[in-house]
């Protein structure tokens, strides 16, 4: 066995790296050696753990990695060693040679002759991009050499990568997880995403030179950058990729997804526990699927299994629970974790969802400090139902202010946690899935004019019709935002990709038998009657919002 130079290491990745985060060795620090059948191994060692990072370098000509294993175990004597992030087909000879191996991940690659998603699943990641474009958003390359010799290019890099990591508490920067978008920087190929503005992200594609192809580094995007900036950053990259003869291109390992049957796993039960049992009660909390189910929209042709291995060497006294939990923290140790929390942490998770949400903080902030401090957590007093409820006998000099604020009051404890609960959710699923501009036309035009349209609609017709009514009508004082709730439930309803018209159909049911159910008087159930109309308008208006973008997508995917 000989240790040689990282130059040399190099210069075989370009000829044999196969593994699309073999390049991140040039970024680690790490040891290189060659065994005489010209394996080329990169490690590291931390206490008794030898650390090695992804699988070797492997010759051509079908080279016997037991006897080159032989080689390294003979001058190494390692005590306990362990291989991350292998793909399959290596895990398989690991286990012929004694290590336990467990799939810590799946790694999707995408063809690129087939770049643009096609299909329903593929729809939304069309929708994102053209949403993009329309913004005025384009990639663009930068070429390594001009980026090299731009001080100020690099330093906007620099920034948007500060941005992009500043909400994370811990940093994990060593091993396998190295990053260093100037390294290497002539194999390298380097895209910005560009607003009117300013660049708003940017992604570094990474050479896997075996089979000629990219491993898309993290999409590097501002907090703020705009909605569909992603899905752009990677379509266009991938496009870009294509025309140069690239064949795949990875789009980075999606960790914990692990088969839906697991078979029986030659590991410790501790470490079943942790890395299988565990990772899949934890799937509902951390967004594991939804990294998966990001990745699926691309259509990628196929996912690679991504493996860690640990072999328990020498020491027959040493039980296998204990080399997991040593490799384990050597891993750990390797990846160099740093606490980030800071001034600058804890502002951003104070404003993050300020920033990212401000109509559902501010409705949620306006909304409970109303109740507390109003209601003390308990029945409306009447003078705030006299002063700030709307009804039709109100001076209309009074109307717009009543109007917007009877949405924040709640009449009892009851009709608080029954309405805004979900007057809240409805609000931030409909900011998390709309536009900016969208939303809050549609959500400040609602509090205004919610109240005008119920007085329209279900009051005035009344007048002419029945007197004695309309003027039990006009008395009734009315709070909270119910309507504004079904008007964004119609309107999110739209979004649903299947049984949206049976959602509505039982939706309007349930609307028309609970007023039916909690009403005493007659006037009292054409009043809760406005839930089912309110319903209805929303869904309508989320039905020619839906159509409009059709249209508009189907008109810039032909341009």
């Amino acid at each position: 066995m000989t240790l040689i130079d990282r130059e040399i290491a190099y210069a075989k990745f370009k000829q044999l790296g196969f593994n699309s985060s073999h390049f991140v060795w040039f970024l680690a620090d790490l040891n290189f050696f060659q065994t005489k059948e010209g394996f080329v191994f990169a490690f590291k060692q931390v206490g008794d753990v030898t650390l090695f990072a992804l699988e070797p370098l492997i010759p051509e000509g079908g080279a016997s990695f037991s006897e080159a294993w032989a080689e390294i175990y003979g001058a190494l004597s390692p005590k306990i060693s362990a291989f991350v992030s292998v793909y399959k087909p290596f895990a398989k000879d690991l286990a012929a040679l004694g290590f336990q191996t467990i799939q810590i991940g799946s790694e999707p690659w995408v063809k690129l002759t087939e770049w643009m998603p096609t299909g329903n699943s593929g729809r939304g990641v069309r929708s994102a991009r053209n949403f993009a474009v329309k913004a005025g958003l384009r990639v663009i390359e930068w070429q390594w050499d001009d980026l090299e010799k731009d001080s100020e290019k690099r330093a906007v890099l620099q920034e948007i990568y500060k941005d992009w990591s500043s909400p994370r508490w811990l940093s994990l920067s060593g091993f396998t997880l190295a990053t260093d978008p100037f390294r290497q920087m002539a194999d390298r190929r380097y895209f910005v995403l560009r607003s009117p503005k300013r660049i708003e992200g940017y992604v570094v594609a990474s050479p896997v030179p075996k089979i000629q192809s990219y491993y898309l580094e993290d999409v590097i995007l501002r907090r703020d950058a705009p909605k569909g900036s992603g899905e752009l950053m990677t379509i266009d990259v991938m496009e870009a990729l294509n025309k140069s003869q690239a064949f795949e291109a990875s789009l980075g390992v999606v960790p914990a997804v692990l088969p839906r049957n697991t078979p029986n796993l030659e590991i410790p039960p501790l470490f079943r526990l942790m890395l299988v049992t565990l990772p899949a009660q934890i799937r509902a909390f951390y967004n594991f699927e939804g990294m998966e189910l990001y990745r699926k929209r691309f259509k990628p042709h196929r996912w690679a299994e991504v493996y860690f291995a640990v072999g328990n060497h020498g020491n027959s006294l040493r039980s296998d629970t204990m080399a997991w939990l040593k490799a384990s923290v050597a891993l750990l140790r390797a990846f160099t974790p740093r606490l980030t929390i800071g001034p600058r942490f804890v502002l951003n998770k104070i404003l993050g969802p300020i920033r990212e949400y401000p109509v559902t903080t501010t409705v949620s902030a306006l909304s409970i400090g109303l109740f507390i401090g109003v209601n003390q957590g308990g029945t409306l007093p009447a003078w705030a139902l006299t002063d700030f409820g709307f009804s039709g006998t109100t001076p209309i000099s009074e109307w717009i202010y009543r109007s917007m604020l009877s949405d924040y009051f709640y009449a009892d404890a009851f009709h608080f946690y029954t309405s805004f609960t979900p007057f809240l959710f409805l609000i931030l699923w409909t900011e998390k899935t709309r536009s900016r501009s969208f939303f809050l036309t549609f959500f400040i035009f609602s509090t205004v004019f919610d109240d005008f349209l119920n007085y329209a609609v279900v009051i005035l017709p009344f007048q002419h019709m029945h007197s004695k009514m309309f003027s039990a009508l006009l008395a009734e004082k009315q709070v909270g935002g119910s309507l504004v709730l079904m008007l964004l439930f119609g309107l999110q309803i739209t979004q649903l990709r299947k049984h949206r018209e049976l959602v509505f159909a039982g939706s309007s049911i349930l609307a028309v038998l609970g007023s039916i159910y909690i009403s005493g008087e007659i006037h009292s159930f054409l009043l809760n009657l406005n839930h089912f109309f309110f319903l209805s308008f929303g869904f309508i208006a989320g039905k020619m919002k839906f159509e409009w973008d059709r249209r508009q997508n189907r008109l810039h995917a032909k341009d």
